[in-house]
């Protein structure tokens, strides 16, 4: 059964001191001091005994053409998105399976698509599992299903702002799914009326405000300079009796170069699991006839047929007339 989410509106502050700073760490004076490494240990305790969790939640998109992109990464005669506003739903699942990370991300929502100057219906899932990164694009534009394969996968965080608040909450310094992937600073935020004392995390191109009263789990993030904001991220939790504080809603922004809004998200929970056995399914691909995958940890290239064969597609065999991707183009032969 998947749990529901629980409403619980309590809220705890907590009044901390500031004492000296030495090697990125901050003493705060309170019954106990508390410092930067006592905050990475209790996110790694938490990553610890979360060892599975599965949520799902819907958010409302809204998307709009970036202003102050550079000239030489413009299409010839583009065509500016316009304003669009509609309800996305995902899931983001994870675990770890003989000590190897685990982790599902599905999208149902709609993407802009440039040669029909329209946003058009988007279904994708993305599967990490022994170090290889699955997409999976059930519907194309090109009118079949494609499959893209890599290894050597990179910091998951740099592309992947969707799960970002599970991965603050669960997984911060894990790699390579984790938010954190360097050396931090710490300090603190002064109180006001309105915001309880939250600790600050810094990163030289992020910040984190973390929460005492809720085990310092992260209630905001910001990524970029003073000066050149680019993403923003506000997270609410509901209280849980078995998981103490879990993620309920967020919302998140992305700013431009002109500090302009782009896209944006208000994102809330519909249920969640946490610490249930995660069927190996999940982590599994039914590919249907037609699927045109490309591995990049084979280097090869190949189309589902009946009953699973593969049909290999040899580069120097295609074309542009007979390949089955019209977009993807070869050199000329000498």
């Amino acid at each position: 059964m998947m749990r529901r989410r629980p409403i619980n509106r309590v809220a705890a502050a907590l009044a901390i001191g500031v004492s000296m700073c030495v090697s990125g760490r901050i003493s705060i004076a309170d019954d106990t001091p508390v410092t930067l490494e006592k905050i990475i240990d209790t996110w790694k305790a938490r990553e610890q005994k979360i060892t599975s969790f599965d949520f799902h939640w819907w958010s409302k998109h809204f998307e709009s053409e970036p202003d102050g992109v550079p000239p030489i990464l413009l299409e010839e005669n583009p065509v500016r998105r316009p304003d669009a506003t509609f309800i996305a739903m995902y899931r983001f699942a994870t675990d770890a399976q003989n000590g190897q990370l685990r982790t599902r991300l599905d999208e149902r929502g709609r993407e802009w698509c440039p040669s029909t100057a329209d946003f058009v219906p988007s279904n994708t899932v993305e599967i990490l599992d022994l170090g290889i990164e699955k997409r999976f694009h059930p519907q194309t534009l090109l009118g079949y299903p494609t499959l893209t394969t890599k290894g050597q996968v990179g910091l998951i965080d740099y592309h992947d702002i969707r799960s970002r608040p599970l991965r603050l909450a669960y997984r911060p310094l894990h790699s390579p799914i984790g938010v954190f992937p360097g050396q931090m600073t710490l300090r603190k935020q002064i109180d006001t009326a309105e915001a309880p004392a939250l600790l600050i995390l810094e990163h030289p191109d992020a910040k984190v405000w973390v929460d005492p009263a809720k085990e310092f789990l992260p209630v905001r993030y910001t990524k970029g300079g003073p000066n050149s904001l680019h993403s923003e991220l506000q997270i609410n939790y509901a209280h849980d009796e078995m998981f103490g504080w879990v993620p309920q809603s967020w919302t998140s922004t992305l700013m431009d170069t002109t500090g302009k809004t782009y896209s944006s998200d208000t994102a809330k929970v519909i249920e969640y699991s946490i610490n249930k056995p995660l069927a190996e399914c999940v982590f599994e691909l039914e590919l249907p006839e037609g699927t045109h995958v490309m591995d990049a940890t084979s280097n090869e290239e190949f189309i589902i047929r009946s009953g699973g064969n593969r049909e290999r597609i040899a580069l120097k065999e295609l074309d542009a007339a007979n390949h089955p991707n019209p977009f993807i183009q070869f050199p000329a032969e000498n």
